[in-house]
């Protein structure tokens, strides 16, 4: 059409530059850097070092210690989807079908979420502690335990994420 003009509101965009410009500077800089850095034998006192290519991918794929890390992560990955979507979503429908009380139901299923993040830590840390804490003490009365919930690594997986069901961790 003759005599169309693109009319830009400016006002978003002068907003929104300062936020985009540090999301491009503190996430993706140093992505960028991290890579670059990946193909030198990085030195601190003499950066960048020498340049090995593709060495520190082959140094990578051989480590025991990255395979490890990997099957935690995946590990990781797997028990938070579970237990954090998995069952609320299931308990959401259960809840929902409650007639019975129903608010009052839902209003304590849902105080967790209203315990701030650092008491809900401190909650989880005396629970969690190996000598004084409620879960073994509770547990001594059936004649289990005391287990070190953060100390063993088969149990530290669940044990971190098992807070993040109830919403305080």
């Amino acid at each position: 059409k003759p005599g169309f003009r693109l009319k830009i509101a400016w006002t978003p965009i002068f907003f929104l530059t300062p936020a985009v410009l540090a999301f491009l500077i503190f996430k993706y800089y140093p992505l960028f850097q991290a890579i670059y850095m990946s193909f030198f034998d990085y030195k601190v006192i003499d950066p960048p070092g020498r340049f090995v290519l593709l060495d520190n991918y082959a140094y990578l794929i051989q480590s025991t210690e990255f395979w490890n890390a990997l099957k935690n992560t995946f590990a990781f990955f797997g028990i938070y989807f579970i237990l954090t979507f998995w069952i609320p979503i299931m308990q959401a429908i259960l809840l929902n079908e409650v007639t019975t009380a129903n608010k009052t139901i839902r209003v304590l299923y849902l105080l967790p979420t209203a315990v701030p993040a650092v008491a809900g830590y401190l909650l989880w840390k005396w629970l969690y502690n190996p000598d004084y804490g409620l879960l073994n003490y509770l547990l001594h009365f059936v004649g289990l335990g005391p287990y070190g919930w953060l100390n063993d690594p088969h149990m530290a997986k669940w044990a971190i994420v098992f807070p993040g069901v109830f919403g305080t961790g």
